[in-house]
């Protein structure tokens, strides 16, 4: 597995979304990177991008931007877009409906298509 090259993303500040014992996630303009937990199986994360990544998911699941690579210090770690989140504050302002049709769609893909 190759080691994560510097990255750029264009424009915006890096901000810290989250860190966890079970990881870290930060935003560059429309980046997101997360480090994953330390001793994350590779292989077992890269199964899951992988179906983030597949046509047939397409549309239902945010695609990554690749898979997952290693930081120096070995820790996996996975580039996705940014996607506006709902505020903690406010789930009712979640769209739940859509959520619904979006989960729909997930069942219906078959687990042998992935």
């Amino acid at each position: 597995m190759r080691r994560v090259a510097p990255w750029r993303a264009p424009g915006g500040e890096v901000v810290m979304l989250a860190d966890r014992a079970d990881a870290t996630v930060i935003r560059h303009g429309q980046v997101v990177a997360k480090a994953h937990a330390p001793g994350t199986e590779v292989g077992e994360l890269a199964v899951r991008v992988g179906v983030a990544a597949d046509p047939a998911c397409a549309g239902v699941l945010l695609p990554p931007l690749g898979g997952p690579e290693l930081l120096p210090d070995g820790r996996a770690v996975t580039l996705w877009p940014y996607g506006e989140p709902v505020s903690p504050a406010e789930p009712g302002a979640a769209p739940w409906a859509e959520a619904g049709a979006l989960l729909a769609r997930l069942h219906a893909v078959p687990p042998a298509a992935l």
